[in-house]
C-alpha cells in the first residue's frame, strides 16, 4: 500500500515530439504519406517527379478531389499522361531551373533527387527523396516553414495558388 502511494505521488510529464523527423523505410513512408493525406480537410499541395508515387496514391488523392482544394504539380506533363488528374506545371521561365533545383542537389558527394513534396492544410509538409541509392522522407510540422515551402511552389506557377489578401 506505501508504495502504491509513492508511485501516486510521482509526476511523470512525456516529452514533446519533435515537429521534424526523418523516415528511411519505404514502408514508412508511404504509411506516413497515407497518414498526412488521411488528415487533411483543406488544401492539398503535391509535387511530384514520380508518376509511380502518385499511381500508388490515386484512390486517396481522388477522394480528396471532392473535399478539398488541391494542386498537383509535376515537372512533365507527358509523364503523368496516364493519371487521371488536373496537373499544373511550372511556368516555362521556371522549368528548367526549378527541375534543376530538385534533381541536382550535391551535398557532400551524395546527389538528392526530389521524387515526392507534400504540403498538407499549411501545416504539416513531407519531402520524399533519394540520396545516392537509398530513397528517405523528412517530415515537418511547423506552420511557418511549411508556409515557406508553399511560397516557393507558388512562385513557380502561373497563376499561383497563394492567395494574397493578407
Amino acid at each position: 500500500i506505501e508504495t502504491l502511494s509513492q508511485l501516486n505521488k510521482l509526476n511523470y510529464e512525456l516529452p514533446k515530439t519533435s515537429p521534424v523527423w526523418y523516415i528511411q523505410s519505404d514502408w514508412g513512408i508511404k504509411n506516413r504519406i497515407r497518414e498526412i493525406i488521411a488528415g487533411v480537410r483543406e488544401e492539398l499541395i503535391v509535387f511530384s517527379s514520380s508518376p509511380e508515387f502518385l499511381q500508388a496514391l490515386e484512390p486517396e488523392i481522388q477522394e480528396l478531389e471532392k473535399t478539398c482544394n488541391l494542386t498537383l504539380i509535376v515537372d512533365e506533363l507527358d509523364r503523368f499522361s496516364s493519371l487521371p488528374f488536373e496537373f499544373r506545371e511550372t511556368k516555362k521561365e521556371f522549368k528548367n531551373e526549378f527541375t534543376d533545383f530538385l534533381n541536382n542537389i550535391v551535398i557532400d558527394g551524395i546527389q538528392y533527387n526530389e521524387e515526392f513534396f507534400m504540403i498538407a492544410d499549411g501545416k504539416e509538409s513531407i519531402g520524399v527523396h533519394s540520396a545516392g541509392d537509398k530513397r528517405e522522407a523528412v517530415v515537418i510540422k511547423l506552420p511557418i516553414i511549411c508556409y515557406l515551402q508553399k511560397m516557393i511552389y507558388s512562385r513557380v506557377l502561373e497563376p499561383s495558388f497563394v492567395k494574397n489578401d493578407r
